[in-house]
């Protein structure tokens, strides 16, 4: 009796385990398609969120792309009218008010060289023909011998070393510059007595 009760019992089980599987296989398919649909769902709007953010982020960088060329441009022709804009005028004095400030260069005028005085003193019959003669300072005095017969003479000073002239042949000449004020005195070397004297004043 007791056998009897628990293969009841076994063979209910059995029957309720194989109800529930059949159950089971039966709602595994709609799971399945649910889980697909969830994973499409999910996938289709994570697209669409990615695709969103893109179209933003190329959108701003567009937007930023934009302003950046158009503050170039503002530059560029801010740059090219500084360029171009006129210099300031420069006032222009008349004039006459140039020249005066302008100062005039003191005229220099050299002083005229004096003109070079030459006289001249003839030797003769054993005598100057200008014995004592007064002459300005820078004159030149020239001698000349203008005897007839051959005869040699020769000019020194009194004063050793100041002029001494060599021999003078008839027709030879000497000429001596005086650059010195006062009295100068000469005679002819072969013939000391032949004298003269020369004063020079400024």
């Amino acid at each position: 009796m007791k056998k009897a009760s628990l293969s009841l019992a076994a063979a209910g089980l059995l029957i309720f385990a194989q109800g529930a599987l059949a159950q089971t296989t039966k709602a595994t398919p709609n799971t399945q398609a649910l889980c697909i649909k969830d994973a499409n769902d999910s996938t289709s709007k994570t697209l669409k969120e990615a695709t969103a953010a893109h179209a933003l982020a190329v959108k701003k960088a567009n937007e930023e792309f934009a302003k950046a060329k158009k503050e170039v441009a503002l530059r560029k022709e801010a740059s090219l009218k500084l360029c171009k804009m006129p210099k300031p005028a420069v006032e222009k004095k008349p004039a006459a008010a140039v020249a005066q400030k302008k100062e005039t260069p003191p005229v220099v005028i050299a002083p005229k060289a004096p003109t070079p005085v030459t006289v001249a003193i003839g030797i003769r019959e054993f005598a100057f023909s200008e014995d004592k003669i007064r002459i300005k300072k820078g004159t030149t005095v020239t001698w000349t011998n203008n005897e007839v017969m051959n005869m040699s003479h020769s000019i020194e000073s009194d004063i050793p070393g100041k002029f001494t002239s060599p021999l003078l042949a008839r027709g030879e000449s000497f000429s001596y510059t005086f650059n010195s004020v006062g009295l100068v005195s000469y005679h002819c070397g072969p013939h000391q007595y032949m004298t003269g004297e020369i004063m020079v004043t400024e």
